[in-house]
């Protein structure tokens, strides 16, 4: 068959062009033979396949007689032993040779003897390394040697030399004039119709050799018309075309007639060509189209009766590679209305075709799907659409809208029509159907809507290919959820003044692919557990690395949804506005989060629904940068409602106490003390038009009172504080009570204790009254243990905790009299004006005197060494101050007083606590111990 369609292809190649037109002619029907051989291969092998799977499903079907004692399964090394020597003693039903038809029909005897069938080595698991692919030309080789070495050689052989000898003849004719032109042409048209009816008349007998003349002859016949039309002009170019034509459908004809595919493509090739061979420049493209619409409603009509991909993907190639160079070199807009319906027709046609083809497949291939015609025919027919509709608006949205909704109600067709077997073209349809419908978004809407509608198909695909356990359409929807994401950006703009809320394209577009996100994380996260399923035989929804999905598109639908939400409220709603619905966003979403995870049973969104009291504390900068104070414009409500989705979400998670729900019920204490803080100070300095020390004493009492409302009656809340009573009156008080001791040091060194408008007061000024509040405060918190808490013999919170407080009286007490000094005599609050100035330092002097003598005499009466060695070196520094320092000042009234006030306080510590207390070395040892 190969060798004929060479040959036919060298003539038709050396009378068409000058310069190695033969060769490409004979290279061109030498590969459309070695197609159709191919084909006949591939058909016999699929054949093959399914004798073996029946001889298998045969043999599986044979049941052992012999059946064993006991119930436990046998080693594979006793049932092969048992096969090998235990001879069969029953009639067996059918031997395990492949059987002829001929062998079929003979009469089947029981068998009582067989031979020890032997037992291969067992399987192999190594990787199986497929023989690498024969080169092209060794294939040539191959197929000429089995050409001329099998089958009926002499025939083969014989018509090779038959058609050299004609066309040599010819050339021979042509180039001494023996015989007119006609007669030689209508004797070689003579010869061509002989071989044709011997071929007919030995069609049974050998069908071979039949078929082999045959198409030798169509071949020589069709020579003859083109010689007579082109080399010669003898004949019109109507006349030879209908000649040609004729010529087509008597070889079709002749192909169904004798199942002969060959003669159908020669006849195919004869009849597309014909056109293009008779062709007078006249630029006819309906009476073209006409004739091709007829060829392909040939091709229908062979497509019924038998399933040849060859023809119909020849029919194709021709139809549609013809039209679009016509397209390319001659169509016009005004030509759309005329060339459109033949579009339509092709394309219809060959759609069907596909069909015809899976249906008319052997039933042990039912449902194999032409993917050349399947998808071929969309891509090519969808690209001249494009080519000849561009300058129509909105054309292509349309046209993918009608093949989207052509393709999809025909896959839902063919699957309520068909049986199971043909699955696989339903499918193909619907992923086009699908396909067609993504293109027609961007060709109607703009880049936002596109981005919405492609992150929902791809959600789609996500769950189909999740319900059909099928990895492509999985691939398809997270192709389609990063190209949203692109096409999203690729446009963004956005005016308030022309959209409304939410109600816009660029919100709605964000929202899709936020929704689209969650739901796949969602889909992957449900049916990942079939990958856990102990059934091999069950085909897994999911590879193990989809898996690792879940949580990244639960991240990328959260972050969209976020970034939406907060783009859109900050763009379309006044500074002022802002924060309060910002807020109320963050708490609707977190409650929702938190809704779902307990709707849906989904683990993965208790992190997201914690985020709640963070989203919060970024929130605080901004509302205050906006609005001043907290509480403005309405922001206490928010705030409020925040703060109860917060603590509503954490008692939802009251069981697990976690690590992080621990720390979001002591994050969550503080962020109100801040909100109060931060509020009543904004509140003080706006309405008190005085002092900075005003504001700067909100900052320290109400921390102070909230620890000490938590501390001492924070217990009378049975929830949370009763419930979580550690975290809230021990971890959550710690950094406040450091944070209170700070405050308290900073005060007394910086602020000068200006009270405007009120006077400075000595002892019960603001300031003086907030700091002592502040040190009750703390001795309490440092002195009084919880119920539950265990100090054991420590007495303090912290082993430190009495020396930073008598640290911190002696700091109150100095900078008491500093700020006395500083608004009764206007000394400059100030350290080197301080240290100046020698009424300041008298009184420091007297000052540390006295407390130098109260520590000592304490430390003697109450047996407490240390305290007494505290108190004598504070005097030691004072004596030391005096003589080094005020010695040559010492006639200054000032500098008098301080050295007789020390000298009479010594006198007093002579007189009552001349030595330091003894150590007490047992209680030493204990407290060491």
């Amino acid at each position: 068959m190969q060798i004929v369609l060479a040959i036919a292809g060298l003539l038709i190649g050396s009378m068409l062009g000058r310069h190695g037109g033969w060769l490409y002619g004979a290279l061109a029907g030498f590969a459309i033979g070695a197609w159709l051989n191919t084909e006949n291969k591939v058909k016999k092998l699929q054949e093959e396949l399914t004798n073996l799977k029946n001889r298998v499903q045969s043999y599986s079907e044979v049941k052992p007689e012999t059946t064993t004692e006991s119930n436990e399964p046998q080693p594979v090394q006793a049932i092969a032993k048992d096969v090998v020597d235990k001879p069969e003693t029953t009639p067996v039903k059918e031997p395990l040779a492949v059987q002829t038809p001929v062998e079929t029909q003979t009469e089947k005897k029981p068998v009582t003897e067989t031979k020890p069938i032997s037992i291969k080595e067992p399987y192999s698991e190594e990787p199986y390394t497929p023989p690498p692919l024969p080169m092209p030309i060794d294939h040539a080789i191959s197929w000429l040697k089995n050409f001329f070495t099998t089958g009926n050689i002499i025939v083969k052989v014989g018509v090779t030399v038959l058609f050299f000898g004609i066309a040599f003849l010819v050339k021979y004719a042509a180039e001494r004039s023996v015989f007119p032109i006609e007669l030689r042409l209508a004797g070689v048209a003579l010869v061509g119709v002989v071989m044709l009816g011997i071929g007919w008349r030995l069609r049974e007998k050998k069908a071979a050799y039949a078929l082999v003349l045959q198409g030798g002859a169509l071949a020589v016949l069709y020579l003859t018309v083109f010689s007579a039309l082109r080399l010669y002009d003898l004949l019109p170019p109507t006349f030879a075309f209908g000649i040609l034509f004729a010529f087509a459908a008597f070889s079709a004809a002749l192909a169904v007639l004798q199942n002969s595919r060959a003669l159908a493509v020669l006849a195919l090739s004869g009849g597309f060509l014909a056109p293009i061979l008779t062709s007078t420049g006249s630029g006819n493209y309906v009476a073209l189209f006409s004739y091709y619409l007829v060829l392909n409603l040939g091709i229908f009509a062979i497509a019924w009766f038998k399933s040849w991909r060859l023809l119909n993907v020849l029919g194709f190639l021709f139809t549609f590679v013809v039209a679009t160079a016509w397209g390319l070199n001659s169509y016009s807009h005004a030509d759309f209305s005329k060339t459109e319906p033949f579009l339509i027709a092709f394309y219809l046609l060959y759609v069907a075709i596909s069909v015809l083809f899976a249906i008319r497949q052997p039933v042990q291939l039912k449902g194999y799907v032409d993917s050349t015609l399947v998808f071929g025919v969309p891509l090519v027919g969808f690209s001249l659409q494009a080519g000849m509709v561009h300058h129509i608006e909105y054309a292509l949205a349309w046209s993918s809208i009608v093949l989207a909704a052509f393709y999809i109600g025909l896959a839902t067709i063919l699957w309520q029509r068909l049986t199971a077997e043909f699955r696989l073209i339903c499918e193909a349809f619907l992923a086009l159907g699908v396909m067609f419908a993504t293109l027609a978004v961007p060709f109607a809407l703009d880049a936002n809507w596109t981005a919405g509608t492609w992150a929902l198909e791809g959600a789609a695909a996500i769950w189909i290919g999740c319900r059909q356990s099928r990895l492509l359409p999985r691939l398809l929807g997270y192709v389609l959820q990063v190209a949203s994401a692109f096409s999203y950006f690729s446009a963004f703009t956005y005016s308030a003044e022309e959209a409304f809320f939410i109600f816009n394209s660029i919100y709605i577009g964000a929202l899709i692919i936020s929704l689209s996100g969650i739901f796949i994380a969602y889909q992957l996260k449900i049916n990942h557990d079939a990958l856990k399923n102990d059934n091999n035989d069950a085909k897994p929804k999911l590879i193990p690395q989809e898996k690792l999905l879940s949580v990244p598109f639960l991240v990328w639908g959260l972050v969209w949804w976020t970034a939406a939400g907060v783009y859109e409220i900050s763009d379309y709603f006044s500074s002022q506005v802002t924060p309060l619905l910002l807020i109320l966003f963050a708490t609707f979403s977190a409650t929702l989060v938190q809704w779902l995870k307990q709707k849906l049973e989904w683990a993965e969104l208790r992190h997201p629904a914690l985020l709640l009291m963070p989203a919060l504390y970024v929130l605080f900068p901004y509302v205050i940068l906006e609005n001043e104070h907290p509480f403005a414009d309405w922001n206490i409500a928010s705030w409020a409602i925040a703060l109860i989705a917060h603590f509503w979400i954490l008692r939802k998670y009251d069981n697990e106490q976690t690590q992080h729900t621990s720390i979001l019920h002591i994050v969550g204490f503080w962020f109100i003390v801040l909100l109060f803080t931060v509020e009543a100070t904004w509140q003080v300095d706006h309405y008190v038009h005085g002092a900075d020390t005003w504001p700067l004493i909100m900052t320290g009492i109400i921390p102070t009172l909230f620890m000490m409302l938590m501390y001492v009656h924070g217990q009378k809340l049975s929830w949370p504080v009763a419930r979580h009573q550690k975290q809230y009156q021990v971890h959550a008080l710690k950094p406040i009570g450091i944070g209170i001791w700070i405050w308290f040091i900073v005060m007394n060194i910086f602020n000068d204790g200006n009270a405007t408008p009120l006077a400075y007061l000595p002892f019960i000024n603001p300031l003086d009254i907030v700091l002592a509040v502040q040190l009750l405060a703390l001795i309490y918190w440092l002195r009084m243990p919880l119920s539950f808490e265990d100090w054991n013999e420590r007495h303090w919170r912290f082993d430190s905790s009495k020396l930073l407080l008598a640290l911190s009286i002696f700091l109150w007490l100095n900078t008491m009299w500093l700020r006395l000094a500083h608004h009764m005599w206007h000394i400059d609050f100030d350290l080197s004006d301080m240290t100046q100035s020698r009424l300041v330092q008298t009184g420091i002097a007297i000052l540390w005197s006295v407390t130098g003598l109260s520590c000592m005499m304490m430390g003697a009466r109450k047996n407490m060494r240390s305290v007494w060695i505290a108190g004598a070196i504070v005097m030691a520094a004072v004596v030391i101050k005096l003589f080094m320092f005020d010695l040559a000042n010492t006639g200054t009234v000032e500098r008098i007083i301080s050295f007789i006030s020390v000298g009479l306080l010594l006198l007093v510590v002579g007189y009552f606590s001349p030595v330091p207390p003894a150590q007490n070395k047992d209680k030493e040892l204990q407290n060491e111990v």
